[in-house]
């Protein structure tokens, strides 16, 4: 599995990926506190051949490729579940759920509620 993006004013996550070729993703859901990790290992693509299919297939959907001078590719090479530690700490998932959409509720309405547990997952 390949994870592809363009350069859209992303200098500094281009710059990052040319430096460490390591790329880290977490997908949490927020209300059910849980979701995956992944690991990808990429390389950023200027010009040149596997550049231009790329940019081709996006130009294809309607994109302005004129604007990207960069394309990076990343290759997964580990996936794991994360759940968050809000979990443990609440008695079922429909609570855990419940809870958090009452919170996120109260900041929509522009409450100052105290923030909910955090976690570094």
């Amino acid at each position: 599995m390949h994870l592809i993006f363009a350069d859209v004013q992303s200098p500094r996550t281009i710059r990052n990926l040319d430096e460490r070729r390591g790329v880290e993703i977490n997908f949490l859901d927020r209300f059910g506190r849980r979701g995956f990790r992944f690991k990808w290992t990429g390389e950023v693509l200027r010009p040149g051949a596997t550049y231009w299919k790329v940019l081709e297939r996006h130009r294809e959907e309607g994109v302005d490729v004129r604007r990207i001078p960069a394309v990076a590719v990343a290759g997964m090479t580990f996936a794991a579940p994360v759940v968050a530690p809000a979990d443990e700490l609440v008695a079922t998932e429909a609570t855990l759920r419940q809870s958090r959409k009452e919170y996120c509720t109260k900041l929509d309405e522009g409450s100052t509620a105290p923030r909910g547990p955090v976690s570094d997952a």
